[in-house]
C-alpha cells in the first residue's frame, strides 16, 4: 500500500536539496512542505515527509494525498534528481513506527542468471531490455 506522506529522493551526483537547478516548485517540496526525516546510506535516499495539507489546496484528505505523489513524480524529473518516489508500507494492518515499515521501489534488482549462461548472452539480454550491471554479486554465480 502506498504511503504518500513519505517519499524518497536520491540526488545526482555532487547535487542535493540545495541545488541551484531545482524548480522553485521542487525547493518548495523539499523545504517548506516537507521535512527531512532520514538517510538510507546503501541507496543514497533523503526521506522526505510530507504535511499534505502545507501542499494541497483540497480539503478531501484522499486528494490531498494524491497531490503529494503527482508533486513526487514531478520532483523525479528534476535535473539534479536521480529518482523520487513515494514509500509503500509493508505491512499496513500493522502499524508500527512509520519509517521502520516503509519500501521504496527504485530502479535497481538482483538477478540470478542460470550458471550455465555465458557472459555474452548476459550482456545481449541486458542489451535488449535496457539494463546495465552495476556489479556483480559475489556469492551466487552469474549473479
Amino acid at each position: 500500500m502506498r504511503e504518500p506522506r513519505v517519499f524518497a529522493v536520491r540526488y545526482r551526483s555532487g547535487r542535493s536539496s540545495r541545488d541551484s537547478n531545482l524548480s522553485t516548485h521542487a525547493l518548495r517540496l523539499l523545504r517548506e512542505e516537507s521535512k527531512n526525516i532520514g538517510f538510507i546510506p546503501n541507496y543514497g535516499l533523503q526521506l522526505y515527509q510530507t504535511n499534505p495539507e502545507a501542499i494541497s489546496l483540497r480539503t478531501d484528505p484522499e486528494e490531498q494525498l494524491q497531490d503529494v505523489i503527482t508533486r513526487v513524480k514531478k520532483l523525479s524529473t528534476e535535473e539534479p534528481v536521480d529518482y523520487a518516489a513515494v514509500a509503500y508500507l509493508r505491512n499496513p494492518e500493522k502499524r508500527s513506527t512509520l519509517v521502520d515499515d516503509l519500501m521504496f521501489v527504485t530502479r535497481e534488482f538482483i538477478v540470478q542468471f542460470e550458471p550455465r549462461m555465458a557472459m555474452e548472452e548476459i550482456e545481449a539480454f541486458n542489451a535488449k531490455y535496457g539494463v546495465r550491471i552495476i556489479k556483480e554479486l559475489g556469492y551466487v554465480e552469474n549473479g
